[in-house]
């Protein structure tokens, strides 16, 4: 029969002793990610000075378009006012015209009665 073959264990690994080396490249490492963070915050203050700056002009365009908004406003309700005045004044010349239009009626009836009148009056003396 074959012969077993004996499995050892692998003897236990020392602790690691961290070298001067790895230390320092450690410690670098940390401040390398400092200063990243240092980069990430001055990044992120640029990002709020660019925003704010953009706002700002957002701020101001809306301030533009509700001003013009608001002369378009007035004028359409200044031009309200003069479409009722003119309307006001154009049922007064037609109101106008009308009652000319009677009075040119009853003087025109006025004028026929007085000749119908005066043709009788001449027919009945001859």
């Amino acid at each position: 029969m074959a012969q077993a073959e004996s499995i050892t264990p692998a003897p236990a690994a020392k602790p690691e002793r961290k070298s001067k080396a790895w230390l320092y490249a450690s410690a670098n490492s940390e401040q390398k990610r400092k200063n990243k963070m240092s980069k990430e915050d001055q990044d992120l203050a640029t990002h709020v000075e660019l925003c704010a700056i953009r706002y700002k002009g957002i701020e101001e365009k809306f301030n533009d378009v509700e001003h013009r908004l608001t002369k378009i406003e007035n004028d359409l309700g200044a031009l309200k006012t003069q479409t009722q005045e003119g309307f006001s004044e154009i049922k007064l010349l037609l109101e106008r015209q009308n009652s000319s239009k009677q009075v040119q009626v009853i003087a025109t009836f006025g004028t026929i009665i007085t000749a119908v009148l005066a043709f009788v009056g001449y027919l009945i003396i001859h």
